[in-house]
C-alpha cells in the first residue's frame, strides 16, 4: 500500500495507444481485484491509494514482482 501521486503523461500518448479496444470482463471473477480506497486533489495532482490482490501466474513471475515493488503495488498469492 503506497500513497501515489498522478503526473501528467500526456506526452507519452502514441498514435498506437489511441486505437479502440473492447473486452468482455467478468466482473464475479477474483482472480485480479483492485481497490482505489481514497483520493486526495491538491491543485494540479491527485494522490491515491491503490490495493491489489491477484491469483493470477503471470503476475508472480520475478520481473513483475521487481517492477511491482518499485511503483509500490502489492500482490496477494
Amino acid at each position: 500500500m503506497t500513497l501515489q501521486d498522478g503526473s501528467d503523461d500526456t506526452a507519452n500518448v502514441t498514435d498506437s495507444s489511441l486505437r479502440m479496444r473492447s473486452d468482455t470482463i467478468d466482473l464475479a471473477d477474483q482472480s485480479l481485484v483492485v481497490d482505489i480506497s481514497d483520493a486526495l486533489s491538491e491543485r494540479d495532482k491527485v494522490k491515491f491509494t491503490v490495493h491489489t490482490k491477484t491469483t493470477l501466474s503471470d503476475f508472480q513471475k520475478p520481473e513483475f514482482l521487481c517492477a511491482s515493488a518499485a511503483r509500490g503495488v502489492h500482490l496477494a498469492p
